[in-house]
């Protein structure tokens, strides 16, 4: 997973106000609150969204240590696809986000939230003004907030997630990359490469634009079934190869080498 996802998730987070972050995460999440604008959300440098991050710094460094594996051995690509991160290690980051006439609802998992009391939960409610926080017994915790309230944290997630896309051309990463861009409602990307045939670390991008594409709509509360990537070539113009989240797991997602 590449490490952009963790800061939009710790900004996220920070936009609502969770509490319980670690020192490592917490950086990133006021590095993206202090790029949004708004220096109220530095007191949310305690974000519980740290837990969810550790577990997916976990996933990427499973991620990396596949890639490198796959490099050494020259495994095929389905061999490559048997090597993803199973089910079970993959941390919970399900947003459930009911628009009502005038307010809205966020759930978020338990993995968002772990250590997270009810008492800081009523801490938020008052210096944020939500209408209330809830922390469930399956350990998920329920917001409910204006819809006002609601377009700010989109406008911050959507700010957040083209922040951490335009990082992605020509980094370290992804020297190959030249451009990413994405449909309004980040269902639809294209990646521009000059590469003719996709790497490893490349295809596995794929799994990035997943998640932003299926945290923007879920805390939107507009959830989609697909989110489709299309990989460019830089000088001939065609689609090299396209992806769709809804065939994830399937032979047909294998990477290239």
């Amino acid at each position: 997973m590449h490490k952009s996802i963790l800061c939009v998730i710790a900004a996220l987070l920070v936009a609502l106000t969770v509490a319980g972050c670690s020192s490592a995460s917490t950086s990133s999440a006021q590095g993206a609150s202090s790029d949004s604008g708004d220096a109220s959300t530095a007191v949310a440098s305690s974000s519980t969204g740290e837990a969810a991050s550790s577990n997916a710094a976990s996933a990427s460094s499973a991620d990396s240590s596949a890639a490198s594996d796959a490099s050494q051995s020259g495994q095929s690509s389905a061999a490559l696809q048997e090597e993803a991160p199973s089910s079970e290690s993959t941390p919970d980051y399900r947003v459930e986000t009911d628009r009502g006439l005038f307010d809205v609802t966020v759930t978020l998992a338990s993995s968002y939230a772990e250590g997270i009391t009810q008492e800081e939960l009523d801490a938020t409610v008052a210096e944020k003004g939500f209408k209330s926080a809830t922390l469930n017994d399956d350990g998920s915790v329920t917001y409910v907030m204006t819809r006002d309230q609601h377009a700010q944290l989109m406008e911050e997630t959507r700010a957040s997630i083209e922040r951490s896309l335009s990082e992605i051309p020509n980094s370290e990463d992804y020297p190959n990359v030249t451009a990413v861009e994405h449909s309004d409602d980040f269902t639809s990307f294209s990646v521009t490469t000059t590469s003719s045939e996709l790497t490893f670390k490349e295809t596995l991008m794929t799994l990035s634009l997943y998640i932003f594409g299926g945290m923007y709509s879920n805390f939107n509360g507009t959830p989609v079934d697909n989110i489709h990537v299309d990989f460019i070539n830089a000088d001939t113009g065609e689609v090299i190869q396209s992806a769709d989240s809804r065939n994830l797991g399937k032979s047909s997602e294998a990477p290239s080498e």
